[in-house]
């Protein structure tokens, strides 16, 4: 018998599961394999529908195998079992301890573990979980990275930080690898890979080579600097030897490394073109990119910013000593020459070219483009960075030049009794000079005659001063093309300062035209007003500019024979004015942007002024819409007026007239909401008595939201009301079940298979077959107990408990009925409300009249919000007595007494409801004080509040939250609904 009762239960069992998978794909009958085996397989591979269909089929086909197959449907309820217990823990996580994403990520991979094809919802809420939540703890993960990273260099442990970025590849991998990308992206991305581990390796390698290479070199730099400058030119001086020998060593390793090491810029340049070429986000492509190219605003973290840091610390070491060195040359150098001592000067220039050379080429080094030859150093350098080296190299080559020439003319005026610093009063003098040559040789000659005594000697001496005297006028002539070069020089110097003035007020002119940052760096502010005097006066400047090169043009013409020599300063006229047209063209374009600028802010503001009258006159009309619509219009041609053109006064004014006419707007609109919300209540409350809980919960959430559009803080009626509503709601939906409830497939069938054993059980014992009828009832009441299991107050199944205690009990079930009574009236106020008013229910569905019962449901349902509390004389007396104070109070126009009123009312009618009169007078006052919610910023905080927008849009969470809060300091702004909203949405973001 015992054996019988167990086959019938499998029996049973599979057929269960057989009306929960209807709908799944049939075991195909006929197979030579064994089912049992099959079955096992299908388990193995998550296959748990198709399983208990092939179980079926063995119970249906072979009973003998019976025991088997209910030990694998076991099998399946323990897996279901866990599955669920893991979802429930998910959830418990999510809710509980959200931050703890590692967790969150392991219990769904847990689950999917254990049923790897869920349904199709399921599935997708469990992907997008755990890719939300795998993706916020990989950036965790990663600024973890790269915070030790950045400890690791700052110990100048460079392998490990490599190693960090290395093992940050990691991160977002797996989700990478499973997406369905182009084949060709993942060959690519792989290559980057290999290239940035082949980049970070190599390059802690390589650094002892460069160090050791430049530290030889700094040593023979050194030396050179204790070397005299006397006996060197300027291609073999101190530096020519060892530091040749030393330069070519460098060069080498320069060849070899260079390349390999910028090739971290082409990784990312390759990541920057995937990520372009990829449709959407690809998050793995953007942790590539941050480990490649290091967190925001960081030059040297991440593999390339690493690796070209090390590289450029090293010639940066390099460079700078040198630069030092080639400061101290230079101005040894240019002392010497303003002293007048050439002839040391001469030598000093040389040694200071050798320096500045070699200090190009180690800059260039760095570069990676070695200079070839010193020779290079004196050609152009266009966009080079070393122009600064190749001026200040050509400065001291052409003060070589002066030097020699002042050293030989010092010769000529030492050997000369009148002194030809005496006689160069200026160019206009130049042919009276020449004139004077003949005068200064006589001189010359007469003193020979004078001593000839020592004729050999004075012929020797005469010889001597022919020969100064024969190139005198050459060398006098080049000093006064001399002189006319540095004319035409400071004329030059001084138009190309008044042209880079004129330029430096039409950037600045420029950057008033287009905005400026306000103190607190949230506003952008635009003068087009001042920038038009900037453009004024860089007009004016261009023209005293063009005077002077106009003077420059007519000076040179003076002098014909002597400045046909000066190409460069005629090509310098030909740039300068080339710069000043360019300049004036430029001025001509900014000064019509300035002029259409203030041409349009101030037609916005006619326009705004207009729309603040239309929407004035449809607010008195209580034509709320069209006054918002104007009302929204009007701020915004505001707005745009102080976007182009920032006027403090008008600013002022136009915050003052636009929060005027919003409170205007919202008081107008403030009458209409609370007339309709208290419509909205009445219909709500008629349905909830209806008990059409759907509907009232639709009606008094349109009263919620017809609330918050001149309120921000919730209104009490409708929380109460609203949470009745709702109470109802979940007790309905959680006690019925119903085709749309999600669990409907998974308890119905249990609930259908306990309907039918019951009655067939019923019949049976009836029958006197007391055996079989108690083995039908004990298989209904384990359904009963797995549809309570997941539906713990599922009626149906509370009452099928009673209705096997009745054919059990048989003439005991009265008895057994008080006690089961009186043990759930004990449990009112220990047991939970909804428990014992289940139980209740259960009870008076059996005996609906038995004494008490109906009562204590009435009072369980008072207490659970399903019905509401009778109102009793004393309720209506105190509601009646608070309604009296609150109308004491209601004679004023303080908003501190009426809110009190409004307080003491609101008391009212929650003692009673149904107090029309405190409804009324409730109305009034909320009428009278207005609603709570702004219409409007001021223009500055409007332009703060969209900033903070942008950075939101952005993912630039932290700086638009502190943008937000600094807003909400203001009082008037925490009514803006537009702003609380922005700052809920980035709370549920942080």
């Amino acid at each position: 018998m015992v054996v019988e009762r167990n086959v019938t239960a499998i029996r049973l069992i599979i057929f269960f599961y057989h009306l929960l998978l209807t709908g799944m794909l049939a075991f195909p009958g006929g197979s030579a394999e064994d089912p049992i085996t099959i079955a096992k397989t299908l388990i193995q591979d998550q296959e748990y529908s198709q399983a208990i269909e092939v179980l079926v089929d063995v119970i249906r086909t072979n009973p003998d195998r019976i025991e088997e197959a209910e030990a694998l449907m076991a099998e399946i309820r323990t897996i279901r079992g866990s599955y669920n217990q893991l979802a429930a823990d998910l959830i418990d996580t999510l809710e509980n301890d959200p931050d703890n994403l590692e967790k969150a990520v392991a219990l769904i991979d847990q689950m999917y573990s254990l049923d790897s094809a869920p349904n199709e919802r399921t599935r997708m809420q469990l992907e997008e979980a755990r890719r939300t939540a795998k993706l916020q703890l990989d950036r965790t993960l990663r600024d973890q990275r790269l915070a030790r990273a950045r400890e690791f260099i700052a110990e100048q442990e460079y392998q490990r930080a490599f190693g960090e970025y290395i093992q940050g590849f990691e991160l977002q991998r797996e989700e990478f690898l499973n997406a369905s990308y182009d084949p060709e992206l993942y060959s690519q991305v792989e290559r980057l890979i290999t290239l940035l581990s082949t980049i970070a390796q190599e390059t802690t390698q390589r650094i002892d080579r460069w160090r050791a290479a430049v530290g030889d070199y700094q040593e023979v730099i050194n030396q050179a600097r204790q070397a005299s400058a006397v006996g060197f030119s300027g291609m073999q001086g101190p530096l020519w030897g060892a530091g040749t020998s030393q330069r070519e060593r460098l060069q080498e390793i320069v060849r070899e490394d260079y390349i390999f090491i910028t090739k971290g810029n082409e990784v990312l340049e390759t990541l920057e073109a995937l990520q372009t070429s990829t449709p959407g986000i690809v998050d793995y492509l953007v942790f590539l990119e941050v480990f490649t190219r290091g967190p925001q605003g960081s030059t040297q973290e991440g593999i390339a910013g690493l690796s070209r840091g090390l590289w450029n610390s090293v010639w940066v070491q390099l460079y700078t000593g040198l630069g030092e060195v080639v400061r101290t040359e230079q101005e040894r150098f240019f002392s010497l020459l303003d002293s007048g001592q050439f002839t040391q000067a001469v030598h000093q220039g040389w040694k200071a070219q050798e320096f500045i050379a070699a200090a190009s080429h180690a800059y260039s080094l760095a570069e990676g483009a070695p200079l070839q030859s010193l020779q290079e150093i004196t050609q152009p350098w266009e966009t080079r960075l070393l122009d600064q080296y190749a001026i200040l190299y050509r400065t001291i080559q052409t003060s070589i030049a002066i030097a020699e020439i002042e050293v030989q003319l010092s010769q000529v005026v030492q050997a000369s009794p009148y002194g030809l610093t005496q006689g160069v009063q200026g160019l206009e003098e130049q042919d009276q000079m020449i004139q004077n040559l003949a005068v200064l040789e006589q001189s010359f000659i007469q003193r020979v005659e004078a001593v000839r005594s020592a004729e050999a000697q004075a012929v020797s001496f005469q010889e001597r001063v022919s020969t100064h005297v024969a190139s005198l006028s050459e060398r006098i002539r080049t000093s006064q093309s001399r002189i006319l070069n540095q004319i035409a020089l400071d004329l030059e110097q001084e138009a190309q300062a008044l042209v880079q003035q004129a330029q430096n007020l039409q950037e600045e002119g420029q950057a008033l035209v287009e905005g400026i940052p306000a103190e607190d760096q949230e506003l952008l502010l635009r003068y087009p007003d001042q920038g038009l005097q900037r453009y004024s006066l860089s007009r004016s400047l261009l023209a005293e500019a063009r005077s002077l090169v106009l003077r420059n043009e007519q000076t040179l013409e003076q002098f014909p024979g002597i400045s046909v020599s000066l190409g460069n300063r005629r090509q310098g006229i030909e740039e300068l004015n080339t710069r000043i047209v360019s300049q004036q063209q430029r001025l001509k374009e900014l000064t019509q942007q300035a002029e259409e600028n203030i041409r349009l802010a101030a037609e916005y503001r006619r326009e705004g002024d207009q729309l603040v009258a239309q929407s004035t006159q449809a607010a008195q009309n209580l034509n709320v819409e069209q006054a918002r619509d104007y009302f929204e219009e009007a701020r915004i041609s505001y707005f745009q007026s102080l976007e182009l053109r920032n006027d403090e006064e008008f600013r002022q004014e136009s915050d003052e007239l636009i929060l005027q006419l919003g409170d205007q707007i919202r008081e107008a609109q403030n009458q209409i909401v609370v007339r309709q919300v208290r419509t909205l209540l009445e219909q709500a409350q008629s349905q909830y008595i209806a008990g059409e809980f759907s509907q009232a919960l639709e009606i008094i959430s349109r009263a919620e939201d017809t609330w918050s559009l001149t309120n921000t803080t919730t209104n009490p009626e409708i929380n109460l009301l609203k949470n009745r509503i709702t109470a109802a709601t979940s007790l309905t939906q959680e006690r019925e079940l119903t085709e749309v409830d999600p669990l409907y497939a998974t308890v119905s069938p249990f609930l259908n298979l306990a309907r039918v054993d019951i009655e067939e059980g019923r019949r049976l014992v009836n029958q006197g077959n007391n055996n079989q009828g108690r083995t039908l009832i004990t298989r209904a009441e384990e359904n009963i107990e797995n549809v309570l299991s997941i539906k713990p107050y599922n009626f149906e199944a509370r009452i099928m408990q009673i209705q096997i205690s009745q054919i059990l009990a048989g003439d005991e079930f009265q008895s057994l009925f008080a006690n089961r009574y009186r043990e759930t009236v004990s449990r009112i106020g220990s047991a939970p409300d909804i428990d014992v008013y289940t139980d209740l229910q259960v009870l008076g569905e059996i005996n609906p009249n038995y004494p008490g019962l109906q009562a204590n449901i009435r009072e369980l349902e008072i207490r659970l919000g399903l019905r509401e509390n009778p109102i009793t004389r004393e309720a209506i007396n105190e509601s009646n007595r608070l309604l009296t104070r609150a109308q004491g109070l209601t004679n004023t126009a303080d908003s501190a007494q009426l809110q009190a009123a409004l307080d003491l009312l609101e008391q009212a009618i929650q003692v009673n409801p149904n107090n029309a009169e405190a409804k009324l007078l409730a109305d009034t006052i909320r009428i009278r004080l207005g609603g709570q919610a702004s219409l409007a910023l001021s223009s500055a905080d409007e332009q703060r509040f969209r900033r903070a927008e942008n950075l939101f849009i952005q993912n630039n969470i932290a700086e638009a939250y502190a943008i937000v809060l600094q807003l909400l300091q203001d009082q008037q702004n925490q009514g803006y609904p537009p702003l609380l909203s922005l700052r809920d949405r980035i709370e549920r973001r942080l």
